[in-house]
């Protein structure tokens, strides 16, 4: 039976080894000694730390008789500045160089939620700026609220150009945001049962979803910043906007979503969006199936399914979506050390298969770390892009 039972022992060096792995990109060996006489309690109040050491800002030594230095902070507009695929990576090599560098849960965490809020930093993603700003939101929310993200992306101005909900409006509707927001940012589709019907939500429901979206904007000047990220975001064009009702289909209990009356209640209809897909466990569940997958391993069983998935959902469910809780009970499971079976064939450690952003810890090349930003820039992500 997999446990979710809290493993009490000293972790030693293959479990220290283990957990360092699977919770941050830093595992040398002088930091293994260390947590191999911890708790796996003890190890992840200090991997969850919120004293992070502050990260450096991406900073442009070019050109050399006028260098753009820290342009990132400049008012100017961002795509006023040359070379913008040059400093997309700049932007790339400063968020590895702050994630190795760092021994926190924070970056695994964020690259974790890059998997599920993906946007390619060289394929319509808007400026480097942009890409910037759209790697400090998830930075922001990697100890935070996985519902205030799924709501606040959608005014992220990278994710509103790469995914094309900045030209949905109500007179040429653009369903690409809505189909992703439902298949892989929360509830999935889960098992086709008719055509246009995946259990969790219908074709039917992505029209709906997709008049809500209507009339969020890119703001490329960066004037309009969030008062809880501080973070530049997009805005509210209430002329595009679909005002109509919204009628859900028996996946959500046919809901009916009131279409806003002005700008600001374009922000409420939204709320009112997020809340009906996060009120369904399937979501949850989804949730923490992506989890177990990045965390522990690629195979989820039955046996799995019923004893940690389902669990760790509830919890996620009622502690309204906040990640770490979740996470920390997971990683500090019996479960994920190996100790709730005898089966050798059935292992949690060394489970998965390094990617090459794992190895690029290890190995420093040019060319592997070069690859491992490919993978985290979603460029190998198999996915609805820009249309």
């Amino acid at each position: 039976m997999a446990s979710l039972d809290q493993n009490i022992l000293v972790l030693g060096q293959k479990n220290a080894k283990h957990l360092l792995r699977r919770s941050s990109f830093v595992y040398t060996k002088s930091l293994i000694d260390q947590y191999a006489l911890l708790t796996p309690n003890q190890a992840l109040n200090m991997l969850l730390t919120t004293n992070v050491t502050a990260v450096s800002l991406p900073y442009d030594p070019l050109p050399t008789t006028a260098p753009d230095g820290f342009w990132t902070e400049s008012t100017a507009l961002a795509t006023s500045f040359a070379n913008q695929g040059r400093k997309g990576g700049i932007v790339a090599g400063w968020w590895w160089y702050n994630a190795i560098n760092s021994v926190t849960l924070k970056y695994k965490l964020t690259h974790f939620l890059s998997t599920r809020f993906t946007v390619e930093k060289g394929n319509g993603a808007g400026s480097a700026t942009e890409f910037y700003d759209h790697l400090r939101l998830l930075m922001y929310y990697s100890y935070g609220n996985y519902k205030t993200l799924a709501k606040k992306i959608t005014l992220d101005n990278s994710m509103l150009n790469y995914l094309n909900n900045t030209s949905n409006n109500q007179n040429s509707p653009n369903e690409n945001y809505a189909r992703e927001f439902l298949e892989l940012f929360t509830i999935g589709k889960g098992v086709q049962v008719a055509p246009g019907n995946y259990t969790n939500y219908t074709e039917a429901d992505i029209v709906q979803a997709a008049r809500v979206l209507t009339g969020f904007k890119r703001l490329s000047n960066r004037t309009n910043i969030d008062a809880t990220t501080g973070i530049p975001q997009g805005y509210n064009q209430f002329s595009q906007h679909n005002t109509s009702a919204k009628t859900f289909s028996s996946a959500f209990g046919t809901t009916i979503i009131n279409g806003a009356t002005s700008a600001a209640a374009m922000d409420v209809e939204l709320d009112s969006f997020v809340n009906m897909i996060f009120n369904q466990q399937a979501t949850a569940k989804n949730i923490c199936r992506k989890l177990y997958i990045y965390f522990v391993k690629g195979t989820i069983t039955p046996e799995v399914e019923t004893d940690i998935i389902s669990p760790l959902a509830l919890d996620l469910y009622n502690n309204g979506y906040e990640i770490v809780p979740v996470l920390r009970r997971l990683l500090e499971s019996q479960h994920f050390y190996d100790l709730d079976d005898s089966n050798a064939t059935d292992e949690t450690i060394g489970a998965i298969i390094k990617s090459p952003l794992q190895q690029s810890r290890e190995y420093v090349s040019v060319f592997v770390h070069r690859h491992a930003l490919r993978l985290f820039l979603g460029e190998d992500r198999p996915c609805v892009g820009p249309k």
